[in-house]
Order: C-alpha cells, then structure tokens, then sequence
C-alpha cells in the first residue's frame, strides 16, 4: 500500500523540461536577432532563382492546408525538375503522393548538419511566418535558394542569394513570383493561376464582365476549418435560402464543407475539393480556406465576408472579387478570434449582408 504523501510536501517541480524549453528559447533569440539584421540588407530585387537541383519541401507545423497546396506545387515542380525533390511534412495522407520522404531533425545544429548532408541545393519553407529560423538554417546549410511558402499575409520570401526578402507576399503571390524569378521558361508554361494585387480589386464584381465568366456550374463554399469565417454568424437557414435562390436562377449549385461536425451532411476532403474547384467555373466562399483551394485549381473566386482587411484576402484570379461590408473596425480574427465582436454590435457587419445583394452580383446580365 503506497504512502500518502504529507500535506505540507511540495510537488516536486520538473526542472529539466523546464531548464530544456528555456533553452530551447534563449538558444532561438540569436537568430531572430540576426533574421532582423538581415531583413534592413539592401537587397536587389527581381533577382533570378538559380536552377534548383535537389530540392526539399520543409513543413515544421500541421497545418494541412498549407501543406495541401505545396503538394500541388510540389507536383508542378516535380514534372518541370528533372532532378531529385524530396519533402518532409507531418500530413500522412499526403506522404503517398511524395516518393522521397524525409525528416528534417528539430534542433538548429541538428537540421544544419541534416541539411548538408543530403546537400540540397533549394529548400522550400511551408510556414513563411514561421520561416525565419529555418531560412537561417538553409542559409548556413549552403542552400542556395530559399522559397517560403504558405498562407500567412506576412510572409517573409527567402527565395534569394540573401537569406531574407521581405515581400510581404501572400502564397499565391508567392507561385507567381517563384515563377517569374525561375530561370526556366518551360516553368511559366504550366497552369499556374495568375493574380491580381489587392489594391486592384473591386469590393463588387464588375457584373458586365461576370457574363464572360460564369456559366452553368458553381461550388458554394460557406466553410473553413478555422475560426476566422463568417461561419458561426451565418445561419443554416441563410446558406440554404441562397442555395434555393441561385437553383431558381438556373445554376447548379453544390454547397460543401471541410469539417464533418458542422450541422450540413455533406463534408469533403481538400482532395476532392480540389477536383470538384477545377471543374467549376466559380467557387463561393466565406473565408479564405476555400479561395486558396480555388485559386490552386484555377477557378474564379467570390469571397463574401464582412469586414477583413482588404490585404489579407488575396488568393484571387483576375476577374475575382471579394464582396463584404465596409466597417471601420478592425478584422475580428485578429482581436477575438472571431467569435466576439469588438464594437459590441453584435456582429451588424453579418446582419447587414444582404444575401440579395449577392444574389444581383452574382446575376449576370448576358446569361439567360
């Protein structure tokens, strides 16, 4: 019979993890140090991206989106590069779609000596915002090309000579540049979609040109799988009454969604989305999860929101537009993780987003 343990004892405390994540951060503050230096160095821009040789797609978080659409770049990259491209990403189920697989040690030293050792030529960051301290490890590991990649608004490219460029670009911007900065021709050939700077789009779509755009078939997307989406304000009863009134005009309307506890029946995998985008001619979404998907599969993008900061949305197509409410406030997810409401309004950005009002944007004036 164990001995019970006297009242007045203390629990003893667990020094090592502790002394281990306390190192773990002072080991880490060098380097962000250096990171700031590096990103005050003039750096000429444009600069070309030596050819890639042995390339390695480096994901350090689950985050499956991200890693969803670098396995689609990951594809493109492997049909253009005749030369080795490995990855290391913690998705299992996308691991079948990867021959070399690899896993990147934890540590800063660690992943330096990794890195040399299979001597990659480019590494390929798949979380830009949390990029700066694997850049640094590519950097002095001699890789001589730095791509960051993901879904992050402020991300830092490192795509250069130089560890650091500060582009401020979103992940489709991203593809572009990549592609614009490749020294291979052949690379600008494959379907990569084409996108418009933020500061050009147009809160409404132009509806004359709308006509050009969509015929017979759409995907409506009122899902994501954070809590940045209009989701939790945005009733079943509104998405089935714009589903019934977008039938009623003669579309083929699909409503999906991408997590399988929401109250509507159908959920769909990122694979299948993806298949479903690339034959649709226009995705509706109500966060950014579902345009990213579409802007991969190369279809037009309507994101109807309420109010965001106009920058953050950018995974659009030419001819795609975000649509919302105008309200001075700042975006909920960045100060309540969109579940409260930082005017004390109760969310009257949501209740005044007429759905007829999407409805006439979406009504093109040439289709019958």
């Amino acid at each position: 019979m164990k001995k019970s343990q006297p009242e007045n004892q203390k629990t003893p405390i667990p020094w090592k993890r502790l002394l281990a994540q306390t190192a773990t951060i002072l080991s880490d503050i060098p380097f962000y140090c250096l990171a700031f230096a590096l990103t005050l160095w003039p750096v000429k821009r444009g600069k070309k991206m030596q050819f890639p040789g042995k390339t390695l797609f480096w994901s350090q978080e689950n985050d499956e989106v991200t890693e969803f659409l670098a396995v689609s770049l990951f594809k493109f990259w492997s049909e253009v590069y005749t030369s080795e491209v490995h990855a290391s990403i913690s998705s299992p189920a996308l691991l079948k779609d990867i021959e070399y697989h690899e896993t990147v040690p934890s540590g800063f030293f660690a992943a330096i000596k990794y890195l040399r050792k299979n001597k990659f030529q480019t590494v390929v960051f798949l979380q830009p915002m949390k990029s700066i301290r694997p850049g640094i490890i590519a950097w002095l590991a001699g890789a001589q090309n730095r791509v960051g990649f993901g879904r992050s608004f402020a991300a830092a490219a490192l795509n250069f000579k130089l560890p650091f460029q500060d582009t401020g670009a979103h992940m489709c911007h991203q593809w572009k540049q990549l592609i614009e900065n490749c020294s291979l021709q052949k690379l600008k050939t494959l379907p990569f979609p084409t996108f418009a700077p933020a500061r050009e789009m147009a809160p409404i779509f132009n509806t004359e040109k709308l006509a050009l755009i969509i015929r017979k078939t759409m995907v409506l997307d009122p899902f994501a799988t954070d809590s940045r989406s209009l989701l939790p304000h945005i009733t079943t009863d509104q998405i089935e009454e714009l589903q019934y009134k977008l039938q009623n005009q003669g579309y083929n309307v699909r409503i999906v969604h991408l997590d399988e506890d929401r109250e509507f029946p159908e959920s769909i995998t990122f694979d299948e989305l993806f298949s479903v985008a690339k034959k649709a001619d226009l995705i509706i979404d109500f966060d950014s999860v579902g345009g990213h998907i579409a802007a991969a599969a190369g279809a037009k993008v309507l994101s109807v929101f309420a109010e965001r900061s106009e920058r953050a949305f950018q995974p659009f197509q030419n001819k795609s537009r975000a649509f919302g409410m105008q309200l001075p406030c700042r975006p909920c997810s960045r100060s309540s993780g969109g579940f409260h409401c930082i005017n004390k309004t109760e969310f009257q950005c949501v209740n005044e987003l007429n759905f007829d009002n999407v409805l006439q944007v979406l009504k093109p004036k040439n289709v019958a």
